[in-house]
């Protein structure tokens, strides 16, 4: 049985919300001093993630086991994963210190990506996005969005083409989730700009999309892939396809920005601005898909998280539309989505067992 929501632990939420949001708009606005509010935003979610206390989301308990035992064999976790908790636990012997660093790893590389997008995207619709749309998740599947936050982050070298750099993000989040390969589909656009590539980027690329077919055929063939899904096959059980109002409006956006977003000049379509845009476009779709089989399939859902990351980065390209009356009738379902998922997670919605809320120390 989900824990209950309380009042206490909504209105809790509801004022880190506003928080949140003020924060987002002052960083925005204030044009020399904006960091500082981004910053807090920061260091805000990583306060309330880090000290949450031991029953805050419902895999957080396991975590704590394997923080206190990493040679536990209860819980799957990735090998090098329980190193990591092993060296950790030996400088500070607590979990809240993990979660600590955990939060900051995941907080801190999703807010530096997207305040690196900033002229480009706005980061009130982006990081807003995130926040609505993922933070009370991210309380739950902790060692998976650590994975994601540095795949996310690596996508900057997406768009700078410097795929090697990219590659390394990925590997450096297999150490704490199997699931970050699924970043390599990101590179599949790519091979449509094959004429603008260099050498050494062609070479990088066929290699990666070569590797990977051979992996993923002896994986087949060997019975890997069966024996993998077979532990994951539960959630296809009796599951139902029961698309919510946010997946509807998430499809409505991308039709109507079709018809009504436009870049903000022909000069933007030459730098970093518009190479992000068919990257973004092209993960927003993805997500979707998978969105909807994630309805179905948990497990869809969480691999859905590395495209999933992209809506805040798409809301805020729309948010930058150049006509005024463009940028009206793209933010209101934008706004529809975001304030229909807070007040979701605030009020009615506790698959992740984030409420009641509560600090380590109580």
């Amino acid at each position: 049985m989900s824990p209950t929501i309380t009042f206490d632990s909504a209105f809790f939420y509801l004022c880190l919300t506003l928080l949140v949001v003020a924060n987002c708009i002052l960083a925005e606005k204030s044009l020399k001093y904006g960091y500082i509010f981004a910053i807090l935003n920061f260091i805000l979610l990583s306060f309330v993630a880090g000290f949450r206390g031991y029953s805050v989301g419902r895999d957080t308990p396991d975590y704590v086991e394997v923080f206190l035992d990493p040679s536990t064999t209860n819980v799957r976790v990735e090998f090098m994963f329980r190193t990591i908790c092993r060296v950790l636990m030996a400088i500070v012997p607590s979990p809240t210190f993990l979660l600590i660093i955990f939060a900051v790893i995941i907080y801190g590389l999703i807010s530096l990506r997207l305040w690196e997008m900033k002229e480009q995207c706005s980061f009130i619709y982006s990081f807003l996005t995130f926040y609505c749309l993922y933070f009370f998740e991210s309380m739950n599947a902790t060692r998976q969005f650590v994975a994601v936050a540095i795949v996310f982050w690596g996508s900057r070298f997406i768009q700078k083409r410097a795929y090697g750099k990219y590659l390394l993000c990925i590997l450096v989040g297999l150490v704490f989730h199997l699931t970050s390969l699924v970043g390599l589909v990101m590179l599949i656009p790519e091979f449509f700009a094959w004429k603008k590539l260099s050498k050494t980027n062609k070479i990088i690329l066929f290699s990666t999309f070569f590797g990977g077919v051979s992996v993923g055929v002896y994986a087949l063939l060997s019975g890997l892939v069966a024996k993998t899904l077979k532990a994951y096959l539960h959630y296809f059980v009796g599951g139902k396809l029961d698309v919510g109002l946010r997946m509807i409006a998430m499809i409505g956006i991308f039709l109507l920005a079709l018809f009504v977003f436009r870049p903000n000049n022909e000069k933007d379509l030459k730098n970093s601005f518009g190479e992000l845009i068919p990257l973004t476009k092209y993960n927003y779709v993805v997500a979707t898909l998978l969105g909807f089989v994630g309805y179905y399939a948990k497990t869809v859902g969480r691999i859905n998280l590395y495209f999933a990351l992209f809506f805040g980065v798409y809301f805020g390209l729309l948010a930058k539309e150049e006509k005024k009356i463009n940028r009206i009738i793209l933010k209101i379902p934008i706004l529809f989505v975001l304030i229909y998922s807070a007040i979701s997670y605030i009020w009615f919605v506790n698959g992740g067992y984030h409420h009641p809320y509560v600090f380590v120390w109580e």
